[in-house]
């Protein structure tokens, strides 16, 4: 991986989009859907170590992961993007009509 990721490299899936810090050895994982002003637009960091690489998740309930190699990076952060879903508003669940009947 050395110098294969630039300045800003885009997944084709779930609009993924990495951002490289520093020297090749530290990475924002972002929320293409999201405005770079927004505050869910960096969903964590990547950090190169010497057993692989470090993420520090800034969604979901999984808040630190270690990875061996950088494609398990990119699938975890999809998975994160996929699991997000949309954003806004939903319609309410239906509360049945009838009242539940006694014992």
């Amino acid at each position: 991986m050395n110098g294969v990721l630039g300045a800003q490299t885009t997944s084709a899936r779930n609009s993924l989009v990495i951002e490289a810090l520093g020297q090749d050895d530290a990475w924002r994982l972002c929320d293409g859907r999201v405005g770079p002003r927004d505050a869910e637009h960096v969903i964590g960091y990547a950090e190169r170590t010497a057993g692989g690489f470090d993420v520090v998740w800034l969604c979901g309930a999984e808040h630190r992961g270690r990875y061996d190699v950088w494609e398990s990076v990119i699938a975890a952060a999809e998975w994160h993007l996929s699991s997000r879903g949309t954003s806004g508003a939903t319609r309410p669940i239906p509360i049945a009509s009838k009242a539940p009947r006694r014992a």
